[in-house]
């Protein structure tokens, strides 16, 4: 998959209520809320399961990396 630019994929690591971490394949951990994944297809937060590839728009936050514009590549 072509990302465009400002984007990158990611691996869902851990899910909690509200909440997911996902790293990418650089070793930068996301924070990502549950209102940040786009719902354009079927697929919404509480389908994620770990080990689920996201594409994300990354931005920088005083708590760390934030994943922001979140769309579901791949269960």
């Amino acid at each position: 998959m072509i990302l465009p630019q400002g984007r990158t994929e990611a691996t869902i690591t851990d899910l909690r209520e509200g909440y997911a971490l996902a790293l990418d394949d650089w070793g930068t951990s996301y924070f990502i809320f549950h209102n940040a994944l786009q719902q354009t297809g079927q697929y919404g937060f509480a389908d994620l399961r770990l080990g689920t590839r996201v594409a994300l728009t990354p931005i920088d936050h005083p708590k760390g990396p934030r994943g922001i514009e979140v769309e579901v590549v791949w269960l």
